[in-house]
């Protein structure tokens, strides 16, 4: 391979990492939409554990 193409390569790759990194935001994004942001306790502490829901 010459640089040429190793350096595409590399572009390439930098830029599926940007992409992903956005694609992360975004489903954090739309977790604190459905779900509120649990460090601000947005459902005032109405939050159930797992432990506590019925069989």
């Amino acid at each position: 391979m010459n640089s040429a193409k190793l350096h595409k390569v590399s572009e390439l790759t930098a830029k599926r990492r940007r992409q992903l990194d956005k694609l992360d935001e975004l489903v954090k994004s739309k977790f604190v939409e459905m779900f509120g942001d649990v460090s601000l306790d947005e459902k005032n502490g109405k939050n159930t554990s797992l432990v506590r829901l019925p069989k």
